[in-house]
């Protein structure tokens, strides 16, 4: 059997449990301050996608307002995460 940590082969370990894969995080391009940054970039994208979504469509009703709201803020913190992690220090 193969372990957690390895790509290729059998992710089956003795107890009969799949293992964890090993991540691709990017992480060592990251500092801690640039962390801090990458996350308070996800927190406006949301913010702002979430308001803007909000007001386009916030003459259709209460429930649609919202389910789009929260559709938009995934995507704004996808994105607002992006470009700071493009610009962290």
């Amino acid at each position: 059997m193969r372990g957690p940590g390895n790509r290729t082969g059998s992710y089956t370990l003795t107890s009969g449990r799949i293992a964890p894969c090993a991540l691709d995080t990017g992480t060592e391009r990251v500092s801690i301050a640039g962390a801090v940054v990458v996350k308070l970039g996800g927190f406006v994208g949301a913010t702002v996608a979430g308001y803007v979504g909000w007001y386009l469509v916030a003459g259709f009703g209460f429930m649609t307002a919202f389910i789009v709201s929260t559709i938009a803020s995934g995507f704004g913190m996808y994105y607002g995460a992006k470009f700071a992690r493009k610009y962290a220090p």
